[in-house]
């Protein structure tokens, strides 16, 4: 008798709100009815990563949260973002029917219906020094001009700041990046998007 194969993994970095084991977990359970058939629901934290040549901002206007959300944009040789690398099961992230994943679910990526926040990528991070290839969701340019254009007064809200810090906390983030997304995001919190 043969045994069944592992379900496929997949590396997802969270550089956000969703970076919380915590909080990914419960929104994966809360989208749990989108994900097909047999996948599996659990992730497991690998640690923290860092994404070299990219930076962190709030640049995207969330509707569903009525605030400016977070997003990563390609920046400097000096720039960096790190967050949380997680393994869950690769139909949570790109379902082989084609059909939205849980995560474009989670993450606002929408179909051409919708205008769309957040497109997935594959970006490659460093988890202790080694690199891994990951998906990841960024803005597009059209939802930030949006954002500029239709929300120019825009907030992040506190609560969902906080939800940033805390889970950047809770996976470890280091030290000197912890204070300079605190800093980025008081920067940010004061100003207006563009």
């Amino acid at each position: 008798m043969l045994s069944e194969s592992p379900a496929a993994r997949a590396l997802l970095f969270q550089y956000g709100s969703n970076m919380s084991e915590k909080r990914l977990t419960d929104k994966i359970r809360e989208h749990q009815s989108y994900a097909p058939v047999g996948a599996e629901l659990d992730i497991r934290l690998l640690g923290c990563a860092r994404l070299k040549g990219w930076r962190f901002v709030l640049d995207l206007y969330s509707a569903r949260q009525a605030c400016l959300v977070g997003d990563i944009v390609e920046g400097e040789d000096g720039d960096e973002v790190w967050g949380a690398l997680y393994e869950l099961d690769r139909q949570l992230v790109i379902r082989s029917d084609g059909e939205r994943s849980v995560l474009d679910r989670i993450e606002g990526h929408r179909t051409e219906t919708d205008p769309e926040n957040y497109r997935p990528i594959t970006v490659t991070v460093e988890l202790d020094g080694n690199p891994r290839e990951a998906h990841t969701y960024v803005g597009g340019d059209d939802a930030r001009r949006r954002c500029r254009v239709d929300h120019p007064d825009a907030k992040p809200r506190p609560d969902y700041l906080q939800a940033i810090l805390d889970g950047a906390d809770a996976v470890g983030l280091p030290s000197r990046y912890m204070a300079a997304l605190a800093t980025t995001i008081e920067a940010q919190a004061r100003c207006s998007p563009g």
